[in-house]
């Protein structure tokens, strides 16, 4: 074990120790908040089109092989048509976008498994290509999230976390590593806990309470790619707030499936598409628009997020230039900032 593993881990066992309640079963679990380099964060960029066209038989196969995904799909798109299913015809956001926001804000196990797969499908491509069964959720959700999405208008949401305290510094660059809901409302924010309190101001995050299983919410969807830098941190008793600043994007993926995959065993796939459950059983193929060739949307920075364009330091020591929509820069540990900053804080 290296010097600086070892301090980082003694450092959070101290920690730990200090604040935990003996009278507490369940102790308080921290985790470093970071820019969650193992997370499949591919944005699609120049290759929707292509991957609208793999989508049928991508999802037939996903349907097959991964019963909570079928099944919360199923879930979502009753509750979607008996809701109405009318999808606003201002956008071009089609039915299936639509069921697979309803199907990530419903309660279950679909969205706790598709955030834990998400969080660590970006280890390396062959992990996204054989293992990550959400492949089709994945895309409609980032390209939900890009329609629905208008240009230089951002949002100031919060979201509370229990039995989780995040550890950051002022100026690092972070990213949730997932999807993620928060909510406009702080008191509805408290209800999911205070061990961490965000306060986020999000310019990639989406309003999503037409589309959400319980639109009373009134959640934000924030995608895995969009960065922040830590702006404020402070703590009052047991609760950590911190205050992020949306810096742009960056992903270290991108059309990773028509790029051309391995192939994987299974079943074979139909050419019928009109067997493929996109809504339920009861709803034909044919009763959905049709796809739309979507062009890659350009982004740009607000004129504060643009400051950070430049080199500077985080929280696991130097970090490169970066411009937006590239690469996430890659970070470095040093002995000498493990041991300064772990026996400070």
């Amino acid at each position: 074990m290296s010097m600086k593993h070892l301090v980082l881990g003694l450092a959070l066992l101290a920690r730990t120790l200090a604040t935990s309640n003996p009278l507490n079963l369940k102790a308080i679990d921290e985790k470093v908040l970071d820019m969650g380099l193992t997370s499949f964060d591919d944005q699609y960029r120049g290759c929707r089109h292509m991957m609208e066209e793999e989508l049928v038989e991508l999802n037939h196969t996903e349907f097959t092989r991964n019963p909570i995904y079928a099944e919360g799909w199923k879930r979502a798109a009753a509750k979607w048509w008996n809701k109405g299913g009318d999808v606003p015809r201002s956008t071009a956001l089609r039915t299936e976008h639509a069921v697979a926001l309803m199907a990530y804000t419903l309660h279950g196990s679909l969205y706790m498994k598709f955030d834990e797969d998400v969080h660590n499908a970006g280890l390396s491509r062959r992990e996204y290509l054989e293992k990550f069964q959400f492949k089709t959720l994945h895309f409609l959700l980032t390209e939900a999230l890009t329609i629905l999405r208008k240009p230089q208008t951002c949002h100031k949401v919060f979201r509370g976390v229990k039995d989780i305290r995040f550890i950051a510094w002022p100026q690092d660059l972070v990213r949730f590593s997932q999807f993620v809901s928060f909510f406009f409302r702080k008191e509805k924010a408290k209800d999911f806990g205070e061990d961490t309190f965000f306060s986020v101001n999000t310019c990639y995050g989406v309003p999503i309470k037409k589309f959400s299983a319980y639109p009373e919410k009134e959640e934000v969807l924030i995608p895995p790619y969009e960065r922040f830098v830590v702006t404020s941190i402070t703590k009052h008793l047991n609760s950590t707030y911190i205050q992020l600043e949306s810096a742009g994007t960056c992903s270290n993926y991108n059309c990773e499936w028509v790029k051309g995959n391995i192939p994987l065993a299974g079943p074979s796939i139909p050419q019928d598409s009109s067997s493929i459950p996109w809504v339920g059983p009861s709803i034909p193929w044919d009763s959905l628009s049709p796809p739309l060739a979507l062009q890659p949307v350009q982004v740009s920075l607000d004129g504060s997020a643009a400051l950070w364009g430049v080199s500077r330091s985080s929280q696991f020591g130097v970090i490169s230039e970066f411009a937006e929509d590239t690469l996430c820069p890659l970070i470095q540990v040093t002995d000498e900032y493990v041991e300064q900053h772990w026996t400070q804080y």
